[in-house]
């Protein structure tokens, strides 16, 4: 590999169908080449197969990404009728310290409602390519001001963890367990 200066080798290796060592073929290696493209990680992914030059029937395959920023950061404000200002923000890393695995954090505020949420997803839970999510969240609404007919208020804690299962080179089948606690005070 060439151009990788942030992502793990281990990172890349996962997603390549054509193995070292094994007769080489043009579909694997292309499909290698897609599998890395699809990570979202690199601008760009170019792949060479130069003959080695000390043997007749063998052939190196080199493949050359050009990084790019694989996280985001948001802000969001609006005005709501009866709630007034909403403001947010949040950040999302998708290749966190080049690992491969996904890290999240929002939070949104209104005159009624704060809510945080964080996320963190392995793709490669297993080296079977099975991933694994947890995330977290918690929810506080604040009625008690909002009239005489709801002066109630809540806190929602929230915890989910789900797995995905592949089915092919391009489908997932997926499998989720949560749980929340919800705390009523009138």
């Amino acid at each position: 590999y060439k151009g990788n200066t942030k992502t793990v080798d281990e990172v890349l290796r996962r997603e390549m169908r054509q193995m070292e060592g094994a007769p080489a073929a043009a579909h694997k290696i292309e499909q290698s080449r897609l599998r890395l493209e699809r990570l979202g990680y690199f601008k760009e992914v170019k792949v060479e197969t130069p003959e080695v030059p000390t043997a007749d029937d063998l052939v190196d395959v080199m493949y050359t990404v050009e990084e790019q920023h694989s996280g985001s950061i948001g802000a969001s404000i609006g005005y709501a009728d009866g709630t007034g200002m909403v403001v947010g923000a949040n950040i999302q890393q998708n290749n966190f310290m080049g690992t491969g695995r996904q890290m999240g954090f929002g939070v949104n505020r209104s005159k009624y409602q704060t809510s945080y949420k964080i996320n963190y997803l392995n793709p490669y839970y297993t080296k079977d390519g099975v991933s694994r999510v947890f995330s977290v969240s918690y929810l506080k609404t604040d009625y008690s001001d909002f009239g005489e007919f709801v002066p109630y208020s809540t806190n929602v804690l929230g915890a989910a963890m789900s797995f995905g299962y592949p089915l092919s080179e391009t489908e997932r089948m997926g499998f989720s367990l949560g749980a929340s606690r919800t705390e009523v005070d009138p």
